[in-house]
């Protein structure tokens, strides 16, 4: 697990050493509302804003953090799990973030919150590294395996930073030569795209895209074989112009001709592209996905299973 800081337009890499906890909060009807926390390198924690503008009254949590919170103080460079074990990646906000929100909050219980957060959540985490209320350290106390299983917890979160960073490291070419296309040409070929997008971890041929922009109406074949974006496409929405082809063709008696112009990505296509294809690859989670049958069966697919059916029906 990792945390990404923003540090006005430049980025650093804090590992998480701990798990990520959840603290309650109790409303004044008594809910419990939990807010989730991760710590960092230096056991400093991190709140996930959502949570936090639940409590505090904000309807609209990513624009109370844009008007409340200064850039240095929020990130979204942290994954997470939920309770049933898929990955998120929340906006977390530091304690200063906090009080920003805190601050801006027109609910009374918000001086309650921050109470509580300073004088109860704060103290625990920096005294043991985790949240921990007097019950669950006397359970820990008393019980070994508890003891051990937070251990073991911490232990996997260590594990999996340190994995998470070796891929960061192994993927930072591939990184940087998509930010050099980026900086650089306007458009890009359709096989180029298939290429700079299996360097992000989603494996499609340019014959796969092709014909995925047929489906979605982008594109099309014209009588004479050679590949036409449709206005939906290149008039509309600009993902996908044609460009001339700089070089050219000689006939047998000599006579040079142009060869037709060359379809291609433009930036706001290529971004489109990825992220229709990012869509494709998240319709069902890693643990299935029910589809219903004439009989009133239910075919159960992992993700990597409907990805590999939607191109098979393709290829076909």
């Amino acid at each position: 697990m990792a945390i990404q800081q923003n540090t006005g337009h430049e980025h650093t890499l804090a590992t998480v050493g701990a798990s990520d906890s959840v603290f309650t909060f109790k409303g004044d009807d008594g809910k419990p509302m939990p807010v989730r926390v991760v710590t960092d390198e230096d056991g400093e924690p991190w709140f996930v804003a959502k949570d936090v503008c639940a409590i505090l009254g904000y309807s609209n949590p990513r624009k109370a953090v844009i008007d409340h919170v200064d850039d240095e103080d929020k990130t979204d460079g942290v994954t997470i799990r939920d309770s049933i074990g898929r990955q998120q990646n929340p906006i977390v906000i530091n304690e200063s973030g906090l009080y920003g929100l805190v601050l801006s909050s027109k609910l009374p219980k918000a001086h309650d919150f921050k109470h509580w957060v300073t004088s109860d959540v704060l103290p625990s985490i920096r005294k043991t590294g985790m949240y921990a209320t007097p019950q669950t350290m006397d359970t820990m106390l008393n019980d070994p395996d508890a003891f051990l299983r937070l251990v073991q917890d911490w232990h996997d979160a260590k594990t999996q930073a340190a994995q998470q960073a070796k891929q960061l490291q192994a993927q930072a070419p591939k990184v940087e030569a998509y930010d050099d296309w980026l900086d650089g040409q306007d458009t890009m070929l359709i096989r180029e795209a298939a290429k700079t997008i299996s360097h992000t971890g989603h494996r499609y041929k340019e014959s796969q895209i092709r014909q995925l922009l047929v489906e979605w109406g982008w594109a099309y074949k014209s009588a004479s074989g050679f590949w036409q974006p449709t206005a939906y496409a290149s008039i509309e929405h600009e993902w996908l112009v044609l460009v001339p082809c700089k070089s050219h063709g000689v006939k047998k008696d000599g006579m040079r001709f142009d060869f037709p112009p060359v379809m291609r990505l433009t930036r706001r296509g290529f971004d489109r592209l990825r992220a229709r294809l990012r869509d494709i690859d998240s319709q069902a989670d890693d643990d299935g996905v029910g589809y219903g049958l004439p009989d009133g069966d239910n075919l159960i697919m992992t993700r990597h299973g409907v990805k590999h059916l939607t191109l098979k029906l393709l290829e076909e």
